[in-house]
């Protein structure tokens, strides 16, 4: 049997499998290495495994020195019974492969399925009619908002798609929603880059405009047709009824009764259409009264009863006819025009990608398919099929229907020559669905999922039926005991709740686990029914701190916590409230620099230079100044002051002025003409400065930076293209942090897949069962609209009155599956405890279909459940181990640098004589560096100037600033130094001296009196003879210059007695 099936769970060593396997294959035979591809899901997991295999081979071939070692303790041993080797023979070949696997890493076949077919695609470029120098465009968001942006430009030009944007606009207002439709044709465009539907929009492809425009009419026609007809018929039940002067309240129900529901017809309350109960039991029942009717007008609704009864009767059996045929059309309708330019928005999609040759990530398996499904054995895989002999294929539960489809035949031609494959995957973690993901093709192996009558895929199937071979992963090695025990009952539970076929994926859920590792500890709290002061909100935000405080207490570190969250929201509100109370966090919500103040400032600064009437960037940058502190007094006089708040005879240039004005008193000083015509890299860096941003390290500002700098290389864009950069990519961008630093994680359940956390909190725990999908592909026929053979729906509730109750009856059943894997996920991440905050469930027994009723469901099995209480535990708190936090390598910046080019890049002729080139040791280049810094300076008060100048040219770190520019001035305050650094005097620093044999000397220092001059030198060591005859040589050749009264002067940096005079 050589497709083995692995159905694993949560933490049940499924990549020790994986790596066992693959080491099982290449140990018999070393060179095998080169023919297996091993597949997994992120590039992540791909590098993890390649290094424990990479280490496994390094253990195993040293047994001996690593004999405590997961590889050499457990998987040797198997490795053994599976090759039938002796450990000495493994252990020599392990060395093999691993000599084999460094010398050829190219050959280590381990990788994403979009890398795999990239390198595919990118091998048979030619084949596919693809540019052979293609670059692939992974950000489709980006590329669709571009591509909408040409689309819509061409209104005006293109007479047939104006008028359908036109007409699509009009329909928008008609239904009292915004007008604007660039979202529309945005979300529309995103199915383009999807794998579902992709037979739909080849059928759409045979349509134009035209045909939809007919279509639209068409679908109008028949709708209209519909409402005319039972507003006909409901009138004349209602004119009956008025016609004898019978008010509403007489009959049953009055205003709720059958009345009110012609009247809803007549007045074309479609969403009316079918009758409630009062109108049934009415006309079924015969209860035509209310007990305030008299007599006579008993005795009138007699009178028409019949003929009410009559078109009633009419109204109820055009109904039963044509209204599930009326609401597909009206759902279709809400998508018709969004899908009428679909094939525009691809025409426009493939220009833009030939010009600019570009191929999306998203259509790799596409491309691919459209070979591999037409031909046995297609030719793009007759070298692959040479090279690879055996396929490893991880996570398969998330891998879509086109890449199973498209690996197949590969795996196929592997098993007809008697080569071993595997999958591994659990069906319990498949929360991918909406990238495709389908987890019933894993579910039904060795079966094809959907493979109809495909002969091709039929005898694929038999192939894999003929090769399967089961294999269930029961041990838990991650969780302790009682989590384990907590989560195989809870799951056995909810499950059942799940529809029979979706239930069946938990059929394998029961996790053994080792009993002698006790110390799990689960913790479910709901908010008090009665505490109306604490929101939800805050008694989830309360609780983590708390249970932070607790955790801490009990020896976790900050970094063994992890907090999940369903929502970007969430996550981002979690970490803003944390990083508030001092407790450090990592999350791609958290580090976002849109979340930055100092960003969002300088964001602010720039709109408001770039545009002097945006109130609400002024109002930002004096917002953020007074929140610093740096602007006295309260913000709305602050506003008022900077002119923010027109007042009526101040015009727009007044305000303008005034703002500038202001920022100058505080000495930022704004030059707008010099700023605007700045790169946008330097501006920004200019702003740094200006406002002093760069006063300490700001990882914010650095990457924010870095993000401009790469904008500006690759664009060069004027100020409107960055906002608009920035407005896109705001909620993308992030700083990045090193691996291991002690901080919580606060990320997103799908994020979370694959890790685990000694401790997990699930706080708002509120998430209910909603559709995965939101709108869905159907078949469609009606005589009336021939053309229309697909369409477009929402998945609303409403299909279910439909002929295509199945389709949405499906899709609400696998969205509750995505719910209960959501949460299996969440809950098998700790190793060893697990707090969950949800809300309160609602009293009233309904459908379980949310966190909380799974959680009150199950308590109610469990006989726990008790409506006043809050808190359910399972298992005991014990104190935690940590390991150690690591300090990392490196060294911490205490300041931005950040200074004009201009000042950094100064071209010299020659090397500066205290350079040292030839590798002056640590003493010299002190005493260089203090040279340097006293040759620059005039008077006592040019230290801080110079100092400063020399930290932004890089020459002092901001240690050696603050030392040098202490002790220099505690040097220039001696009284006998002070003298020769006086306000007034005329000095030459360092100024060349050119002697008639055409030699130059120069002086440290010469101060030049009206008929004198002292000449100074500057020393660092020890005082010696040679510095004296150095300074009387100076003072001989300053009296050539015809000086009569020359001085010389040493000064001494480091000596208690600094002044030497030399005589």
């Amino acid at each position: 049997m050589n497709f083995t099936v692995y159905k694993s769970s949560a933490g049940s060593g499924k990549t020790y499998t994986l790596v066992r396997e693959y080491l099982k294959l290449v140990l018999t035979e070393p060179h095998k290495f080169r023919h297996i591809l091993a597949i997994t899901f992120t590039n992540k997991a791909a590098n993890e495994m390649k290094q424990r295999i990479i280490n496994s081979l390094k253990e195993i071939s040293d047994f001996n020195c690593f004999s405590g070692s997961i590889a050499v303790k457990f998987m040797l041993p198997e490795l053994e019974k599976k090759t039938r080797l002796d450990r000495n023979s493994i252990s020599e070949n392990a060395g093999k492969v691993l000599e084999l696997i460094l010398h050829n890493y190219s050959d280590f076949a381990i990788c994403t399925i979009d890398s795999f077919v990239h390198r595919i695609i990118r091998s048979f470029a030619f084949d596919l009619h693809l540019p052979l120098d293609f670059e692939v465009e992974v950000d489709t968001d980006d590329l669709i908002t571009k591509i909408i942006d040409i689309l819509i430009s061409n209104v005006g030009t293109d007479e047939k798609l104006t008028r359908m944007l036109i007409n699509f606009t009009q329909s928008k207002t008609d239904d009292e929603k915004s007008w604007h439709i660039e979202n529309d044709l945005t979300e529309i465009a995103k199915i383009l880059t999807k794998e579902d539907g992709q037979i739909h929009i080849e059928k759409l492809k045979k349509l134009n405009l035209d045909d939809f425009s007919q279509i639209n009419r068409q679908v109008n026609t028949i709708i209209r047709r519909f409402e005319n007809t039972l507003t006909d018929y409901a009138k004349d039940a209602d004119n009956l009824i008025k016609s004898k002067g019978i008010p509403h309240q007489s009959f049953y129900r009055g205003g709720s009764g059958i009345c009110k529901y012609f009247e809803y017809l007549v007045n074309k309350r479609f969403d009316k259409v079918l009758p409630n109960s009062y109108v049934i039991k009415t006309i079924e029942e015969d209860k035509w009264y209310s007990g305030n009717a008299n007599t006579n007008e008993k005795a009138a609704i007699d009178e028409i009863k019949e003929n009410i009864r009559l078109a009633f009767g009419r109204i109820a059996e055009y109904v039963d006819k044509h209204y599930p045929n009326y609401i597909i059309l009206l759902e279709i309708r809400k998508n018709l025009y969004p899908i009428a330019v679909l094939n525009e928005i691809e025409k426009v999609m493939d220009e833009y990608k030939s010009d600019n040759n570009i191929v999306l990530i998203s259509e790799f398996n596409k491309r691919i398919a459209d070979i591999v499904l037409n031909e046995p054995v297609p030719f793009i895989y007759e070298r692959l099929g040479e090279k690879y002999k055996h396929f490893l294929i991880d996570e398969f539960q998330d891998t879509s229907v086109l890449q199973w489809l498209n690996l197949l035949p590969l795996i196929d031609n592997s098993l007809s020559e008697g080569n071993f494959n595997m999958v591994v995957g659990d069906g319990k973690q498949a929360i991918y669905r909406w990238r495709s993901g389908e987890v019933e093709q894993f579910a039904k192996l060795p079966k094809i999922y959907k493979k109809e009558d495909d002969p091709v895929l039929i005898q694929r199937e038999q192939s894999l039926e003929r090769n399967y071979q089961p294999e269930v992963l029961e041990h838990n090695y991650r969780s302790k005991a009682e989590i384990v025990d907590f989560n195989n009952d809870f799951f056995a539970e909810i499950s059942k709740i799940l529809p029979e076929e979706y239930g069946l994926i938990y059929s394998d859920l029961k996790q053994k686990f080792d009993k002698e590792n006790p110390g799990g500890f689960v913790q479910i709290e709901f908010p008090g029914k009665n505490n109306e002061e604490l929101t939800f909100e805050d008694f989830n935000l309360q609780r983590i701190k708390e249970t932070i405080d607790d955790l801490q207490a009990d020896e976790f570190n900050l970094k063994d916590i992890a907090i999940l969250c369903r929502s970007n929201k969430n996550a981002s509100l979690i970490a803003g409230y944390l990083l508030e109370n001092d407790i450090n966090v990592v999350s791609s919500e958290s580090l976002l620099l849109s979340n930055s103040a100092q960003v969002k400032f300088l964001i602010a600064v720039i709109k408001a230079i770039f545009d002097p009437y945006d109130r609400i960037a002024k109002t930002g940058v004096i917002s953020y100044l007074t929140l610093k502190g740096v602007l006295q007094g309260k913000l709305h006089e602050n506003l008022k002051g900077f002119g923010i708040y027109k007042n009526k005879n101040d015009a727009p240039s007044s305000n303008e002025n005034r703002f500038y004005k202001v920022l100058t008193e505080y000495n930022f000083n704004l030059n707008k003409i010099k700023l605007l015509n700045l790169p946008i890299y330097d501006l920004c860096e200019e702003l740094i400065r200006i406002f002093n941003l760069d006063r300490k390290v700001n990882p914010y500002i650095q990457f924010f930076l870095d993000a401009v700098l790469k904008l500006s290389t690759d664009q060069s864009p004027e100020l409107q293209d960055f906002f608009d950069w920035w407005e896109e990519k705001k909620d993308k961008l992030s700083i990045v942090v090193p691996e291991g630093i002690n901080a919580i994680r606060v990320m997103t359940i799908h994020k979370a897949k694959g890790l685990e956390f000694p401790v997990i909190i699930y706080p708002f725990a509120t998430d209910k069962h909603k559709k995965t999908k939101d709108k869905l592909w159907i078949d469609f026929e009606n005589k009336e609209i021939p053309k229309l053979k697909t369409a477009l729906v929402n998945a609303n509730r409403i299909l279910e009155k439909t002929g295509y109750s199945a389709q949405y009856i499906e899709e609400d059943q696998k969205s509750l599956l995505d719910l209960v894997n959501l949460l299996y996920v969440v809950m098998t991440r700790p190793t060893d405890r697990l707090y969950i905050f949800p809300a309160q469930p609602p009293e009233k027994e309904d459908a379980v279909e949310s966190v909380p009723k799974f959680l009150k469901y199950y308590f109610k099995i469990r006989d726990v459940w008790e409506n006043d209480k809050t808190l359910y535990t399972f298992g005991e708190k014990k104190k935690y181990k940590s390991k150690a936090v690591e300090e990392g390598s490196g060294f911490k910046l205490s300041r931005f640098i950040s200074s004009e080019w201009r000042n950094r890049m100064l071209l010299s002729l020659q090397a500066p004589e205290h350079w040292e080139i030839e590798d002056p040791d640590r003493k010299q280049e002190w005493g260089n560096l203090i040279h340097l810094v006293l040759s620059k300076i005039r008077t006592f008060e040019d230290v801080d100037t110079v100092m400063d100048s020399l930290y932004f040219e890089g020459v002092v770190d901001i240690d050696e600033k603050i030392e040098i520019a202490e002790r220099i001035k505690r040097f220039l305050s001696n009284p006998e130094v002070k003298q020769y650094f006086e306000k007034g005097l005329t000095i030459k620093s360092e100024s060349e001296i050119l002697l008639p044999d055409g030699k130059t000397y120069r002086p440290d220092r010469l101060i030049i009196y009206d008929y004198s001059v002292t000449v100074i030198d500057f020393k660092t060591g020890k005082p010696e003879a040679k510095h004296k005859e150095q300074v009387r040589f100076y003072k001989k050749i300053v009296k050539q210059l015809g000086y009569v009264k020359v001085r010389g002067v040493l000064l001494y940096f480091d000596e208690p007695e600094p002044v030497v005079m030399v005589k």
